[in-house]
């Protein structure tokens, strides 16, 4: 009987010292995986500061999109305005140069009329 009872004593120093061994392997595997998940929340907090940057990046991109179109469409307006300006300098300049012959065409006459004038003194 203590033959049987040192046998069933042996069975159990064997199966707690496999049980031990097993438990540190589980162990050291949690330990493992404790520093992966602290990495992937290192990583995860990279990521996150990275995309708030990107977000404020594109925020302010956003706004200075806003004020190049205001400006660009400032300019357009602008230039519109000077277009319309131009065709009224245009308009001028064509009615200058119709008065402008007017003028030599009334100098035309008048200096036929001053040559008949000197003619008829002449005669």
């Amino acid at each position: 009987m203590q033959e049987l009872l040192n046998e069933f004593m042996n069975h159990m120093r064997e199966f707690r010292n496999e049980m031990n061994v097993r438990l540190d392997h589980l162990g050291r595997g949690l330990d493992e995986t404790n520093q992966r998940l602290d990495r992937v929340e290192q990583g995860l907090e990279k990521t996150t500061k990275r995309l708030d940057r990107l977000e404020k990046g594109q925020e302010q991109m956003a706004v200075r999109l806003e004020r190049l179109e205001s400006r660009l469409e400032r300019v357009e307006e602008g230039q519109e305005q000077m277009t319309v300006r131009l065709e009224r300098v245009e308009k001028g300049q064509e009615q200058m140069t119709v008065r402008l012959e007017q003028l030599e065409n009334g100098q035309k006459q008048m200096a036929e009329r001053l040559e008949g004038v000197e003619n008829g003194q002449k005669q």
